[in-house]
């Protein structure tokens, strides 16, 4: 059996130096600090690095990338962010968080397998600021179309999330 440990918050009050509205809106959520693996993502993120973060399931590695994300897209407007999850149902439910920790201030939308083709035309000529897809995706039609991505949307990429870690083969 595993003892408990108590967990270990970040002493540098993070949270009061970020942007005013996302401060209320994360404290909205009820957090009023950062737990320290929070911090040094949230951080390294800020300064641009490329952050790997590997901690339990539901110990805020939400947070830790939606935060940093948050704030490049309202201090740089023509940025965009790209989302990988593995199954749809996690990108719904991490787009759910993202539209209560910002109240739609920016506009997203899926890009899979189940996106109409008309839409995902319109995706490509008009994206939302952060897209959420899945690594078939990203294969099949980021890459494997980019002429008609990259006149805007990967141009103007700032922020990739792969969200879980595998190797891929075949």
């Amino acid at each position: 059996m595993i003892e408990r440990r108590e967990p270990q918050y970040d002493e540098h009050d993070l949270l009061s130096k970020l942007d005013t509205n996302l401060q209320e809106q994360i404290r909205k959520l009820g957090i009023d600090r950062f737990y320290n693996h929070q911090a040094k993502a949230i951080q390294s993120l800020l300064r641009g690095e490329d952050t790997i973060l590997e901690t339990t399931t539901a110990s805020g590695k939400t947070l830790s990338f939606l935060v940093p994300m948050i704030n490049l897209l309202k201090n740089d407007p023509k940025s965009y962010a790209l989302l990988i999850y593995p199954m749809k149902a996690l990108s719904r439910d991490q787009r759910r968080q993202l539209r209560d920790l910002t109240q739609d201030e920016f506009n997203s939308w899926f890009y899979d397998g189940d996106t109409p083709i008309a839409h995902r035309r319109e995706l490509r000529n008009t994206p939302p600021r952060i897209i959420f897809t899945n690594p078939e995706m990203l294969h099949m039609s980021f890459l494997g179309w980019s002429d008609q991505w990259e006149q805007l949307f990967l141009k103007n990429l700032k922020f990739i999330v792969i969200d879980e870690i595998h190797e891929y083969r075949g």
